[in-house]
């Protein structure tokens, strides 16, 4: 919406529930710096905040995915009981 003077508020509407209520999330108000702010408010909303990934850049993301998956099984087998993190909360990621 930054780049555009005018635009219909349906328009305007559609553009941030695509970038902000979508599956992935930025919290970045905290950030200090307003250039480092509307740098990545920018970004974000000029994709719609949806990563551009080539078929590659996917392989390569499952690659390390089942990799950190595997590790945490060999973990859970190494030492059962003890406290760790897991993928399945996005603490690693």
């Amino acid at each position: 919406i930054w780049w555009k003077e005018k635009a219909p508020l349906r328009e305007i509407i559609k553009l941030l529930r695509d970038t902000y209520c979508g599956h992935i999330g930025a919290d970045y108000m905290h950030l200090l710096d307003l250039e480092e702010r509307r740098w990545l408010r920018q970004r974000m909303e000029s994709s719609a905040n949806k990563a551009n990934l080539d078929k590659d850049d996917k392989k390569q993301i499952l690659h390390k995915l089942n990799q950190a998956m595997a590790f945490e099984e060999f973990l859970h087998k190494k030492y059962i009981g003890h406290k760790r993190f897991s993928l399945e909360g996005a603490d690693t990621l």
